[in-house]
């Protein structure tokens, strides 16, 4: 489930394209469709620095991990370290 920011619930913005990938590392795939230009295309006033660490925390790190697999892996080298 993906957090209201600026107070717009997502499912009411066209998320349907980035849904249909099976991990969000996917969706990294040029300049106009990372995930941070989707999101600012749909909502304007989302800011990165800020809006992003706020949709982490709420979405929480064990999901987060458990549907980027290369997200995870990088974390546990670093764990590891």
């Amino acid at each position: 489930e993906i957090p209201k920011v600026l107070g717009v619930d997502p499912q009411t913005v066209a998320f349907g394209n980035i849904q249909r990938f099976n991990s969000p590392e996917e969706i990294n795939d040029g300049l106009q469709t990372h995930p941070a230009a989707r999101i600012s295309k749909a909502l304007p006033g989302y800011r990165k620095t800020l809006h992003g660490a706020i949709i982490v925390e709420r979405i929480g790190l064990v999901q987060i991990r458990s549907r980027c697999p290369h997200f995870d892996s990088w974390l546990e080298y670093l764990e590891s370290l």
